[in-house]
């Protein structure tokens, strides 16, 4: 597995982290934005949210209506939908791109974490373990103020 944190990209000034399996089938993208809200979103708020975050997508994909999938997560909620890239010829996608992303928003205590997870098919195990992941097994930790 490829791993590279600490990026910042200048469009967005947040901590990200970009991983892939081993095979290169499945890229995984994390972006971590600060929540100053007390309480955590309800399931429309998140739609909300996503309906609007995701709303590029459609330009060019060949879904022309977002179709989310709300889940529960372990220490909140989350939504996702995915888009297929209507300028790619799935036959021959080229080894650089994806013809899959599935963009999602999750909420967590104090964040927010957007994540996009792209392929060249839903129905491959890594994709499913990419999904697992960032629906339930990334949680939050409490890490030490100090050593």
């Amino acid at each position: 597995m490829e791993v590279r944190r600490g990026d910042r990209p200048p469009h967005h000034n947040t901590p990200t982290l970009h991983f892939q399996d081993p095979e290169g089938e499945v890229a995984v993208v994390l972006a971590f934005f600060p929540d100053p809200a007390a309480t955590q979103p309800d399931r429309a708020d998140l739609e909300a949210e996503a309906q609007n975050l995701f709303e590029p997508y459609l330009e060019s994909a060949v879904e022309k209506d977002m179709s989310l999938t709300y889940f529960d997560a372990p220490d909140g909620g989350g939504v996702y939908a995915s888009f297929t890239e209507g300028n790619l010829d799935p036959e021959n996608v080229p080894a650089d791109e994806k013809l899959i992303s599935t963009a999602g928003l999750r909420s967590m205590k104090g964040v927010y974490v957007l994540f996009t997870v792209l392929t060249n098919s839903r129905d491959s195990a890594s994709d499913r373990r990419a999904m697992d992941l960032v629906r339930g097994e990334l949680r939050q930790v409490k890490t030490p103020v100090s050593f």
